[in-house]
């Protein structure tokens, strides 16, 4: 199968005005083939994956060879094919070295982000030129779109239309039995089906071999007889480097193609390949074989999922397409000569009918309008403009409407007041009731997504839209960048001129969470200005300075002032907790409580501070709150006897009262009361907190 594949791809390169070096390039393209097959095989992780030769690049290099024959029609029939194989080497080269790179350096993801619509473009593209490619097989000539009128003459239209309806039947058969042994089964069957046409019709081998119908003659010598290697130095190195692009569509539809097949072998083997290893497999081999001038190609699917139901595995599926590769390449010629030529255009013609019924027909129900019109525009200035102009097309068509699509997006990922949004400092009662009125002045707007020259003028719209919303009660903004992946100049714009409005509506603008890049894009662009009256390194310290700041304006000055413990004895003026509860001193820097231990007791801060750390999936440890001096601590996992979720460490030297849960229950008979009003402060506190992030939550889901 893969040498069938291999001949019919080969037979589009070389078609046309360059037919008469068919025998050689099927030779070489064997030698490839097995060269592919056989070093794959002990190298991809699944090491009954199969390469060879692909369609979607040998349409791309019969294109090259196409232009390489139109411009050096003056070179000689010797320094034309060499200029094609030199073209065929680089190609392979280039993407064998690439590919390695791409493997070493672990950047096999980078394949999904093609948009689907672009490789559906593409895909359906390459149907079309296999189908034309097909056709020119047949008649013996290269087929375009502007010929097509003149494929309908009586006389023409009897020569490729049997085999095209051969390979809409094919297309038929495969897609309505699932067994990977149709399609060898459908080869066999038309190639008989030839021979006993001509023995109905009468016709002689010789006569068909006089109308063109068979693959051959080849040379008496087999296919590798009339190479000469030394030939290569007749190659027009110029001729070569105009077809850079062409080199490059191969080297990236290699790359796509690989990785696709990949993911599809995964599928059907149900195994989980290595694809950073396979990637590297490819370049490997691909870059052995391309001494050899042949087709480039990579792991083909089809015959990688006819190998896994006839149940082979290992190398050995590898080794055995090189051994067949190879004996064909050596002593095939006089068999294959005897092949009808409309077999490898009904195999090229199913493969390109396939594609396209696939993509113009079976996709259409799952794209969306737009996506689809981008796949049939790509088919159809690759039929008028040339595929490259195709692909290029589709590409600028989904970056423009991934563009338009993105600024759709909102920018705000959550808008709130300082009366939610809080520091990671605990507070007293008295600071929490102060910072809940007077918060609503200050208003937090924390974006998300890249802003850029499609959303910029939001950023500037959400400002004003909640300033002119405030009715003039706001005093402070605060716009936060830690969850933007990036600004462009028109963002960087777009905040002057928010800080030129809030000067304006004498609105004091903070800015938090700029990157370090960002941050340098800022002041290059302002130029030394200042950007509204400060810029905090992270949201945290923006909070925490709007908090201390509202607090400070408060009357006496006092709000912060009361703690858990300062409001426990204000309560229960008879009761010293050192009297009931052990009192421990903690150095700066320790832990008094670890994540994962048992909560059966909380803990009072005394004096002193704290941080609560919890540990990231990334295995950072982050702190997530700040305890000052009469906090409660570790009082969640107490009531809800849970272990610990986070460490808390010293940040000063520190006393904590422990109250552990069977101290509490002592209480309980000899000062019921004094439990009671514990139990009631601690569910003010904790109720209060769960009331802001109730809302606080609330404003993120509007």
């Amino acid at each position: 199968m893969s040498c069938v594949l291999a001949i019919s791809f080969t037979a589009i390169v070389y078609s046309g005005p360059l037919e008469v070096f068919l025998d050689r390039g099927i030779g070489m393209t064997l030698i490839a083939c097995g060269v592919m097959a056989g070093i794959g095989s002990f190298l991809f992780s699944y090491r009954a994956t199969v390469m060879h030769p692909q369609d979607i690049t040998a349409v791309l290099l019969a294109a090259g060879a196409s232009a390489i024959a139109v411009q050096g029609s003056g070179l000689s029939p010797d320094a034309l094919f060499a200029s094609i194989v030199v073209m065929m080497i680089t190609a392979s080269v280039t993407t064998g070295v690439v590919l390695i790179l791409i493997g070493k350096l672990k950047l096999s993801y980078v394949v999904k982000f093609i948009p689907y619509p672009v490789l559906g473009g593409f895909l359906a593209s390459t149907g079309y030129l296999l189908l034309i490619g097909s056709i020119g097989l047949v008649l013996r000539a290269n087929v375009s779109v502007g010929d097509i009128p003149s494929l309908f003459r009586p006389d023409t239209v009897m020569v490729w239309l049997p085999w095209f309806l051969v390979s809409i039947g094919i297309c038929a058969v495969t897609r309505y039995v699932k067994n990977g042994l149709v399609l060898p089964g459908c080869i066999a069957l038309v190639c008989f089906g030839y021979y006993a046409w001509l023995l109905i019709s009468g016709t002689s081998i010789a006569a068909a071999r006089a109308s063109g119908e068979l693959l051959g003659p080849f040379s008496s010598g087999g296919f590798l007889t009339d190479i000469r290697p030394q030939d290569i130095f007749l190659a027009d190195v110029s001729l070569v480097a105009g077809q850079a692009l062409t080199i490059l569509a191969v080297t990236s539809m290699a790359i796509l193609g690989g990785a696709l097949n990949l993911t599809g072998v995964e599928l059907i083997t149900k195994r989980r390949l290595n694809l950073n290893q396979d990637t590297t497999a490819m370049g490997v081999s691909t870059l052995v074989a391309a001494p050899a001038g042949g087709l480039l190609g990579f792991p083909a699917l089809s015959n990688n999922i006819l190998a896994y139901k006839l149940g082979l595995r290992g190398a050995t599926t590898g080794l055995m397409v090189a051994v067949v590769s190879f004996g064909v390449a050596f002593f095939g010629a006089s068999a294959l000569e005897y092949l009808p030529r409309g077999l490898f255009a009904a195999v090229i013609g199913f493969l390109g009918i396939d594609l396209l019924y696939t993509w113009l027909w079976s996709e259409r129900r799952r794209l969306n309008l737009r996506d689809y019109l981008i796949i049939l525009l790509t088919v159809i200035v690759s039929a008028t403009l040339g595929f490259l102009s195709a692909l290029a097309l589709g590409l600028i068509a989904s970056v423009v409407l991934f563009i338009v699509s993105y600024a759709k997006q909102g920018i705000v990922r959550i808008q709130s007041n300082l009366s939610l949004r809080r520091s990671v400092v605990e507070r007293g009662l008295a600071a929490l009731d102060h910072l809940t009125v007077e918060g609503t002045s200050t208003e937090i707007i924390e974006l998300t997504g890249y802003i850029f020259f499609g959303t910029a003028s939001k950023l500037l719209g959400a400002v004003q839209s909640a300033v002119e919303g405030s009715q003039g009660a706001m005093a402070n903004l605060l716009l936060d960048f830690s969850k933007v992946q990036g600004i462009d100049p028109s963002a960087v714009h777009s905040l002057q001129q928010i800080d030129e409005y809030c000067t304006r509506q004498g609105v004091d603008l903070y800015v938090s969470g700029l990157s370090a890049q960002d941050r340098v894009q800022v002041d290059r662009f302002l130029n030394g200005a200042t950007l509204g009256k400060a810029v905090f390194a992270t949201l945290d310290d923006a909070l925490l300075f709007l908090e201390e700041r509202v607090l400070a304006e408060a009357e006496g000055g006092a709000t912060g002032a009361e703690s858990f413990e300062e409001a426990l004895l204000r309560d229960n003026p008879h009761i010293n907790l050192e009297d009931w509860f052990p009192v421990v001193h903690v150095k700066q820097g320790d832990t008094f409580l670890f994540s994962g231990a048992p909560s059966n007791e909380l803990l009072i801060l005394q004096s002193g501070s704290a941080k609560v750390f919890v540990e990231m999936d990334d295995g950072t440890r982050t702190c997530v709150a700040q305890l000052l001096s009469g906090a409660l601590v570790g009082e969640i996992g107490f009531f809800t006897n849970t272990r610990r979720t986070a460490d808390v460490e010293a940040a000063a030297e520190s006393v904590v009262v422990r109250i552990s849960r069977d101290a509490l229950q002592a209480l309980l008979d000899s000062d019921p009361a004094f439990v009671a009003s514990f139990h009631a402060l601690a569910a003010e506190f904790l109720s209060r907190r769960l009331d802001r992030t109730t809302k606080l939550l609330s404003a993120a889901m509007r």
